[in-house]
């Protein structure tokens, strides 16, 4: 199994200072308290043998000095998908502002199912992809490697939804606090493969993505799949039809993705 440690950036404001929703064009610096949460992370990963085959991070200035104090060293990689989301016209607004302006039922929104406010730009499609990308290349480059990610909080989101994590099912929400991190171990490959459609949520495909399908994704599926079997689901119905048909006593059934991919296991294991 691939090991990745997905961690948070230290602390970019002081004690008492109002929070403001800080995004991917603000390049906070770590305050004080923030370098020293760094450093824990550092001694706390030295003190325990963890050692890592790759370290990546963000593009801000807050995740590369994260990632800098753990890595010790080590060559630190820019990866898109780790710098954090744009909060359009609520940038460097306090929330008090934020929540003027969108109203508390869209922060509820965002905070438990992804679903980004009016404004902002999230890139919710090409993150997943990055994401499911990313995890496949782990998976088969370093079959029994520690790769360490270092993100900022919105963008982490998108970590727990490509592993197909339902918001609130992980033990702290959707959140990750400043100077916290989480493990995820992915790999050991699926015997069976069910893929279905992908449509967009409430942003457009754009660039390398547009015109991407269901289809599309199931026929990379098959050219990594070395043989193993991959089926084309149009639906959930249909899906559930295939996974019920395939699955014996004993079987693991792991969804992955975002939005009504939730369904399925609920179906699965409502009756």
């Amino acid at each position: 199994m691939t090991r990745l440690v997905i961690v948070r950036h230290g602390n970019t404001f002081e004690a008492g200072e109002p929070p403001r929703r800080i995004g991917a064009r603000t390049d906070l610096p770590l305050t004080a308290t923030g370098v020293a949460q760094a450093e824990a992370l550092a001694r706390h990963f030295a003190a325990n043998g963890v050692t890592f085959d790759r370290v990546l991070s963000g593009e801000l200035q807050r995740t590369r000095r994260t990632a800098d104090a753990i890595a010790a060293g080590q060559p630190i990689e820019t990866a898109a998908f780790l710098t954090e989301i744009d909060h359009g016209p609520d940038e460097g607004q306090p929330e008090t502002a934020v929540i003027e302006r969108i109203g508390n039922d869209a922060i509820t929104l965002w905070e438990t199912q992804w679903i980004a406010p009016e404004g902002w730009e999230v890139g919710a499609q090409w993150r997943l992809v990055a994401w499911w990308e990313f995890v496949a290349r782990a998976a088969e480059t370093l079959p029994h490697g520690t790769i360490l990610l270092v993100t900022s909080n919105g963008a982490a989101r998108f970590a727990l939804a490509a592993m197909g994590l339902k918001p609130g099912e992980n033990r702290a929400g959707v959140k990750f606090r400043t100077g916290s991190y989480g493990v995820v171990e992915v790999g050991g490959g699926a015997d069976e493969v069910v893929v279905l459609d992908v449509y967009p949520a409430r942003e457009e495909p754009v660039g390398p993505l547009a015109g991407v399908s269901g289809l599309d994704v199931l026929r990379a599926a098959a050219d990594r799949a070395h043989g193993k079997p991959c089926y084309w689901a149009p639906d959930l119905d249909a899906a559930e039809r295939i996974v019920r048909g395939r699955a014996t006593d004993g079987t693991i059934i792991s969804t992955l993705g975002a939005g009504d991919i939730t369904r399925l296991s609920d179906r699965l294991v409502a009756s």
